[in-house]
């Protein structure tokens, strides 16, 4: 079981050195002190023991370890209450004198005491219930109202198109969500989301293109609870918006961007990922008899550039890859296995941003001779070489890459989009070269104005 707050030990031994303090006290004291000090323990008593770590989480402990507390104050006040006549445990009878000593107490007030602690203790109990309570509602009515999801459009019965923007609200910021769609008398189907701090779009589609005149239904659900791609029934328990209805009256792929241009551009680029994901540059890095490295692989290593407005990422690649002795006009099929590797700048390209990852061609033993012997001028031919491009709101396609490359010379694609990756990279290195420059005559002024506070502090010693 899992505590709550911090308990306040202090507070409780503080309470504790004042109970015992009470005890010490009641020594020898009048009725009415006694009964007025035994209350005052009581009182002081009930709260640790009602909030006790392993009692409060049970409502029937709190009430039996506060009747207990009673029923332990009421014992030691009748031990501790004053009689003419003191108990005696000594001789034969003590039997009888314990009995005319409980005969010669003052029961009324015993009775009084205890109806009366019996009656604090059923209100304050009461008390005390109804305010965790309120807590707890209190509790549960925050977390619901701190975390929620919400469709802002469309709004509840408005027109679609066959394929929409859907975009919504969720707190707290950036929180995962979840948006089904549900046609007539099918699943919920869930479609992909995008967030963006406390804002959600999904783009939608209802039904096929060519069927329109159907009503939808729409739902957001809170976090990423859902793991199948559809649903008879929406799950219990969920935290999800209002369900909307939609209908949709037309086949048109609605545009409600406010840069209808642009948006239209993105929707040309879907179909075009494959012309607008450009090799620029490919390397090949033979890795063969490397000393103290057993594995055998070649390297390809690939500069792409992005001119789409989709964000594009290279994770995989299959096919084999070709490799021809220029001198023998032999050709031979690489049977190592195919990865790609060193593609972190590969990944989640934006508009007009280069890319950078390796295919690593792994090379059997039994081929590895032939590799290795070969001329500088040999070729590696990549037409059953198959690069994935992936991305969110596209379908993944192939790089176009290049049909071969010669062992010993780069591959340099020749056209405006290569030279726009080369200009930058001649950009960058310019710009690494100023501030390495910078850098050293930084240092050289450093390391004059350290040699004059040296030649300062020995002269300041001669004098």
């Amino acid at each position: 079981m899992v505590k709550s707050n911090p308990k306040p030990i202090d507070l409780w031994l503080a309470i504790g050195g004042v109970v015992v303090g009470i005890i010490l006290f009641l020594l020898a004291k009048t009725p009415l002190t006694i009964a007025t000090l035994l209350g005052v323990c009581f009182f002081l008593l009930l709260h640790p023991a009602w909030n006790f770590w392993w009692i409060e989480v049970r409502r029937w402990r709190q009430v039996t370890v506060v009747a207990l507390l009673a029923g332990a104050i009421a014992i030691f006040g009748v031990c501790v209450w004053p009689s003419e006549q003191p108990i005696s445990v000594a001789g034969w009878h003590w039997l009888v004198r314990c009995a005319a000593y409980a005969r010669g107490l003052p029961w009324g007030w015993i009775v009084f005491s205890l109806t009366i602690g019996a009656l604090a203790m059923a209100g304050l109990s009461l008390m005390l219930f109804r305010r965790q309570r309120l807590i707890e509602k209190r509790r549960i009515l925050i977390k619901k109202e701190s975390s929620k999801v919400e469709i802002l459009s469309p709004l509840d019965l408005w027109t679609v198109g066959w394929c929409q923007t859907v975009s919504g609200r969720v707190c707290p910021a950036g929180n995962l969500v979840q948006v089904l769609v549900r046609p007539p008398d099918s699943s919920w189907h869930v479609q992909a989301v995008r967030v963006n701090g406390g804002l959600w779009t999904a783009r939608c589609q209802f039904g096929e293109k060519e069927k329109p005149g159907m009503s939808y239904k729409i739902v957001a659900v809170l976090g990423d609870p859902l793991k199948q791609e559809k649903y008879d029934e929406l799950p219990p328990n969920l935290t999800r918006s209002e369900i909307i209805t939609v209908n949709r009256n037309s086949n048109d792929e609605i545009i409600d961007c406010p840069d209808e241009q642009l948006h239209r551009t993105r929707i040309n680029d879907k179909n075009a990922i494959k012309k607008l994901v450009k090799v620029c540059f490919v390397r090949c890095e033979p890795h063969i008899d490397v000393p103290n490295d057993e594995r055998q692989f070649v390297d390809f290593r690939f500069c792409i550039v992005n001119l789409s407005l989709f964000e594009v990422s290279i994770e995989s690649v299959l096919g084999y890859i070709t490799f021809i002795k220029v001198a023998l006009d032999e050709a031979i099929k690489l049977e190592g296995a195919l990865k790609v590797e060193k593609n972190e700048r590969a990944l989640n390209r934006g508009f007009r941003s280069e890319g950078w990852f390796t295919v690593r061609q792994y090379v059997p033993d039994y081929q590895v001779r032939a590799v290795a012997a070969a001329p500088k001028e040999s070729i590696f031919y990549f037409h059953n070489l198959r690069v994935r491009i992936s991305g969110e709101g596209f379908d993944p396609v192939d790089l176009d890459v290049p049909a071969q490359v010669q062992e010993g010379i780069p591959w340099n694609a020749q056209d405006a989009a290569a030279e726009y990756v080369f200009v930058s990279e001649a950009e960058r290195q310019a710009k690494l070269r100023e501030l390495q420059v910078e850098n050293d005559l930084l240092k050289s002024q450093m390391d004059e104005n350290a040699s004059l506070r040296e030649i300062a502090r020995i002269d300041i010693n001669d004098q």
